[in-house]
């Protein structure tokens, strides 16, 4: 089984996706109220594949990327 923390702002969106994580059939758990960065997180347990899915969606898509800008700026030295 893998496992992943899931932060969420709001105590009521937590005790939400608990509910629908175990609906799906994953292990869900809340964890204690974070003070330092005023976050719910929920441990959630599943397949790998479960997770992985679970990760693509709550995970932030990766910027895009001009690569000709890319290129041409480390052929011009702009960029390390």
């Amino acid at each position: 089984m893998d496992w992943m923390l899931v932060p969420f702002p709001r105590l009521e969106w937590a005790l939400a996706a608990i509910d629908d994580l175990r609906r799906e059939g994953c292990v869900a758990e809340l964890m204690p109220w974070n003070p330092r960065d005023t976050t719910w997180s929920v441990r959630v347990g599943g397949s790998p594949d479960q997770i992985a899915v679970i990760r693509r969606e709550v995970e932030p898509a990766p910027a895009q990327v001009c690569w000709e800008e890319f290129v041409n700026g480390l052929m011009a030295g702009h960029l390390d």
